[in-house]
């Protein structure tokens, strides 16, 4: 039998971008990929803003801004989960995050329990693309494990200019997303068992650290 391979959503989308840099970043980890002032700000806001949701820890002078907005989220009613860590194994059943049958992680940055309903926020600090399939997945992972829920509301906090983007999913649709997901997972699958991972040209080869690939740009 197979041994499937435990994917989240980012690493399929690292995957799709090109299969050779997912490889050598993610799976064989010989090569490192630097953070740069984006990714640093990424790491650095959601961790400030975690701390603000559950500590009330004061944001830093550069993101103070954002205060008005989080004590919006933060003073809502329900019950609050900061930086959820969700695992299901291969049969959508709740696992351990590191458990070997894991076979879906999904963390969600804010959620907020009001059953039958839930809201689930996801911050953003990068350019705005509507695409709720990330967390749609959340979603729908999110309904495996809490029975009560029937309804979830989706956003997506896009933080530089200050735009929000709201979808929501109901229990019956959870089909729906695993059907959508089923041909890009397969594929997954497939270049792992195969043992295929090439290399695909895109604007990412400017700034690509793997150096053995002959699309990339920093040679």
């Amino acid at each position: 039998m197979t041994n499937l391979i435990a994917w989240s959503f980012s690493r399929l989308e690292s995957f799709e971008t090109c299969p050779k840099k997912h490889w050598h970043i993610s799976v064989r980890k010989d090569v490192v990929d630097p953070p740069n002032e984006h990714t640093i700000y990424g790491d650095e806001t959601h961790k400030s803003f975690a701390k603000f949701l559950t500590k009330g820890t004061p944001l830093p002078i550069s993101i103070r801004h954002y205060t008005p907005l989080l004590s919006k989220f933060r003073n809502a009613p329900g019950e609050h989960i900061v930086e959820q860590q969700v695992a299901i194994n291969a049969n959508y059943a709740q696992t351990g995050w590191f458990d070997k049958d894991v076979y879906l992680r999904v963390i969600s940055d804010l959620t907020i329990m009001v059953p039958p309903r839930a809201i689930m926020i996801d911050w953003k600090t990068g350019k705005p693309k509507k695409d709720f399939t990330q967390l749609r997945v959340a979603a729908a992972t999110m309904f495996m494990i809490a029975p009560e829920l029937e309804t979830i509301s989706m956003s997506f906090v896009w933080l530089k200019n200050k735009t929000v983007d709201t979808d929501t999913m109901t229990r019956d649709e959870m089909p729906d997303v695993w059907a959508a997901l089923h041909p890009r997972l397969v594929a997954y699958q497939a270049a792992f068992d195969n043992e295929a991972f090439p290399a695909r040209q895109g604007f990412h080869c400017r700034y690509c650290p793997v150096k053995a690939c002959p699309y990339n740009e920093k040679k």
